[in-house]
């Protein structure tokens, strides 16, 4: 018996657990699914800011560094602080239920947190999924208080794992080289989509389109910036998804005019829908090539580029770590850089209806012949029997 522990969390979050729980089922493999809560309290700042570690911040900020980010620390450390209310709430939870679940799984780093106290407390192994690296993540923030407490938690996690689901082969070096972690205890299992019967057409004007989050490491605002130089006649843009830059993105879209259709945030089956009616999608991160250059791109697996190739919708990445694969199977174009001017080049290349066609058949094949999720979770049912 399997105890799946995961939060619910980001919408790839959400796509993986749906496609692992479907392919325990597919598998008849016997599993107790415990899905849990993150809520965020009510906070007093003022009390936040009295407090010891309130004090330290603002006497840092006053009497060394005027330029200190106090209450942006004291902010990340009050995340900090509700998470692990929210994985003690977990394991409170998890403790009395886990009769007859003999391993657990757990679905990013803070139900990685719930599956290592209850190592600790209960003896049940676990096997760590981490879909990205938050010491790396972390650092987006600027926040000295949360790069520690992540970097802290990871590593805590990383030791305890019996078994530890890497989502790209940097992701799994990574591992291998920071944490110390056998390579045999190391499986690589990348994302994956499903076929689908929804396919992309070539028709003028060309949309581009852009389903996801609104994050640093997703290059939004060079989507936003695409679309300032290259919404014509020729080309229009599209944007689905909600997320942190949310207002960074629409103050400059207002700032500036940009030509741009915003749908909001989308189920996914509906994002999908549109994707389909696009014929170029948008993918700012593709996964890193060097870590301590690359960290803000994540290092990870992004969900989109198998969704959009699902519906036979070829789209542009930056160099990273896929673009060898997207090359190869000749389904999209990689652009010369991760900046606007580079996109807007790229773009250009698939306005050529032929070129158009054969990547678009690509996309399909791609997923056919690699990256269906039965095929890419295949290696998951072995560490786990």
């Amino acid at each position: 018996m399997i105890g799946y522990v995961h939060f619910r969390g980001q919408m790839g979050d959400l796509v993986r657990v749906e496609a692992i729980r479907r392919f325990f089922d597919e598998h008849d493999m016997a599993y107790k699914e415990f899905a849990l809560t993150h809520e965020r309290g009510d906070v007093d700042i003022v009390r936040e800011i009295l407090s010891p570690l309130g004090a330290k911040h603002l006497a840092r900020k006053m009497a060394i560094d005027r330029a200190h980010p106090f209450l942006k620390e004291i902010n990340w450390r009050i995340e900090a602080r509700q998470w692990e209310r929210s994985t003690d709430q977990g394991v409170r939870l998890l403790k009395d239920d886990l009769h007859g679940v003999n391993m657990l799984q757990a679905e990013t780093l803070f139900a990685g947190i719930v599956c290592l106290r209850l190592k600790e407390s209960r003896g049940v192994p676990f096997v760590y999924d981490m879909h990205g690296v938050m010491r790396e993540e972390s650092k987006l923030s600027g926040s000295d208080e949360w790069m520690a407490w992540c970097a802290r938690w990871e590593k805590r996690v990383m030791e305890a794992a019996d078994h530890v689901i890497a989502v790209s082969p940097i992701m799994a070096d990574y591992v291998a080289k920071t944490y110390a972690v056998p390579r045999e205890r190391i499986l690589m299992v990348p994302n994956g989509s499903y076929l689908t019967e929804r396919q992309a057409r070539f028709e003028k004007p060309l949309t581009v389109i852009y389903a996801g989050n609104f994050a640093p490491y997703e290059s939004i605002m060079e989507f936003v910036r695409t679309a300032e130089m290259a919404a014509n006649s020729d080309y229009r843009f599209w944007l689905l998804g909600d997320g942190s830059l949310r207002n960074e993105v629409f103050d400059y879209v207002n700032a500036n005019f940009v030509d741009l259709l915003y749908w909001g945030r989308k189920r996914r089956d509906v994002a999908l829908d549109f994707c389909a009616c696009a014929q170029i999608g948008f993918a700012g991160q593709s996964g890193c090539l060097e870590p301590e250059r690359d960290f803000p791109r994540q290092i990870g697996c992004p969900i989109k580029l198998f969704d959009y190739a699902s519906c036979g919708l070829p789209f542009i990445v930056p160099p990273g770590e896929w673009s060898s694969l997207i090359e190869e199977a000749d389904c999209g174009v990689v652009a010369r850089s991760c900046d606007a001017s580079a996109f807007v080049e790229a773009i250009h290349q698939l306005s050529d209806q032929t070129i158009w066609e054969r990547k678009s058949r690509n996309c399909k094949e791609l997923i056919r012949s690699r990256f269906q999720w039965a095929q890419v979770l295949a290696p998951l049912a072995e560490i786990l029997q």
